[in-house]
This record gives C-alpha cells, structure tokens and sequence, in this order.
C-alpha cells in the first residue's frame, strides 16, 4: 500500500464521493477511481459500496481508520523534521477546550517553552467533545480539557478539577420563581449548553433536557455566558470562567436543584497506541497544575 493511495481513499469517504475526492486532490476523477482499486485488488476486499453516495464496508471501515492513523504520524514526522532541519528540536501540537484554554493553557505554554525554547508550538481551542474527536484522529497530538465519562484508547494525566454550575441572571424576569419554586419552575426555562453539558444522565437522575422547556446548542463559551447575563436562559458555565468574567456578580448559582453543580476532572489525554513526540513527553512531565480557580 502506497500513503497517496490511502490518503485518496480517506478523501473519498470524507468528502462522500469521488469526484469531490478529486477535486479537494487536485486529479482527475479516474486517477482517484484507479487509486481505490489498486488498493481493493491488493488487499483482495472490497472497500467502498457502489452506491451514492459510496460507504465503507466493514473492511474498508477498518482500513479508513487505519489510514487516518498512518497520515497522522507521516504528517507529525514532517513537521518534526521540518523544525529539527531549522535548528528546532520539535512540534507541540496542543489543543484545549474554551474555559482551560485561557485558565490554565497560559501557564502550562509558559513553562513548556522555559524549557524547550526552540520548539514550536501549533494551539487549537475546540469544544470539548471535538478535542476529543481531533486527538482520536490524529490532527492533535494532546488535548487539554474535561475527562469524557468513556475515553477508550486514552492515556489520561489529571491535573485538577472543573465545577460547572447551573447560573442564572440576577435580574432574570423568572429568577424569583425558580427561589420559590425549585425545580418545577425549570419546565418554564431554556437551558443552554454546549454538546458536553448534557449528554445524557447527570446527579439527581434523569435527563437534564427533560427538566427544561427547551434546550439552546451553543458551542461558543462567550455566547452562552451573555445569553445567561441577558436572562434569556439557564446555563451551566465554569464557575472559575464566571469568576474571572466582566461583572461575574450578574450571574448566582441556581439554588435549591440537586443537578446545580456538575464535577468534571480535567487533564491531558492523548492517544495510547501512538507515542508521543518528544515534546509532547516533555509537556506531559512537567505538567504540575491544579484545579482552575473558584469564585468566591
């Protein structure tokens, strides 16, 4: 197998067909066609359905994986050979969701470069659950966020803790309801939130979505905090992002919920069956921070 041919299947099935493939490749649409055969006839399997738009079967399904795995690890071997053959001693590829990315990413970049100044550092910021995504898949080495309840094929390193609390605006038309009605006045509420705030079952049983009257998807940290602010909805958003806000005496914890606070580990995490660089080892050991602060 040739890494152009399997980075021409991967382009198939990521962009759902084959003529896009060959566009986004730059060739000819018969050059991509002829790319997936030569793999199919030398692994004797066929990998793609004849449908449209074209699907992996289970073996062309196992090799997708692979692939992505094997164009990962040729794209970080560049880029480490790239920086050394410029007098650099390596590549950090580092991403962290939006509240970590401005409480604790500074510091641990801080003392990563005291210690290898010449290496070059690519940062993403991402929502949470798609840091998870683009480590799985090799675009990032590590991620720097809050643990997913099942992270099969990680290797994790705790750093502290993250509390996300359920706020509301002190000025909110229905604030004065929820301190005397609880709960119930919740069925009368929107709940933002982001794709991890609610994945399902959280403390005091049940589906959170189920408890309000409608629930916003916002991915942008900055977004659902002035949303909340607006009394436009209910939000859980990290107390430590709150306090570190403009006016964080706008927003107060909901009161008298058992689901008002919501404790998620944070850390680093990355891929167990591929190894890290060299500078992803020295940031990974000299990690030494602690849970992000709390207000008050």
């Amino acid at each position: 197998m040739e890494l152009h041919e399997l980075r021409l299947f991967k382009a198939v099935v990521d962009q759902r067909g084959f003529a896009r493939a060959a566009e986004t490749s730059f060739l000819t649409q018969s050059a991509v066609s002829q790319a997936v055969r030569r793999l199919e006839d030398e692994l004797k399997a066929r990998l793609l359905t004849r449908t449209r738009p074209p699907a992996p079967t289970p073996a062309g399904a196992r090799l997708y994986e692979l692939a992505g795995d094997l164009l990962a690890r040729e794209a970080a071997a560049r880029r480490d050979v790239e920086e050394i053959a410029k007098g650099g001693t390596g590549v950090l590829t580092l991403g962290a969701s939006q509240a970590l990315s401005r409480e604790v990413l500074p510091g641990l970049v801080r003392e990563f470069h005291a210690r290898r100044p010449r290496a070059a550092v690519h940062l993403e910021t991402l929502p949470s659950r798609e840091l998870v995504r683009v480590v799985a898949d090799g675009r990032l080495e590590l991620g720097l966020g809050p643990f997913q309840k099942h992270m099969p094929g990680f290797e994790r390193r705790a750093l502290g803790q993250q509390r996300m609390v359920l706020y509301v605006a002190r000025r909110a038309p229905w604030r004065r309801a929820l301190e005397r009605q609880g709960e119930a006045a919740l069925r009368d509420v929107p709940l933002v939130t982001s794709s991890l705030d609610a994945p399902g079952a959280r403390p005091g049983g049940g589906r959170l979505r189920e408890r309000f009257r409608t629930v916003w998807v916002v991915h942008s940290m900055d977004v659902r905090l002035e949303l909340v602010r607006a009394g436009l909805a209910v939000g859980y958003l990290p107390e430590s992002t709150v306090a570190l806000a403009a006016r964080p005496r706008d927003l107060v914890p909901v009161a008298g919920v058992d689901f008002g606070v919501i404790r998620r580990d944070v850390g680093l995490f990355w891929l167990a069956k591929r190894p890290l660089s060299e500078a992803g080892r020295e940031l990974v050991a000299g990690a030494r921070l602690t849970t992000p602060p709390r207000s008050s």
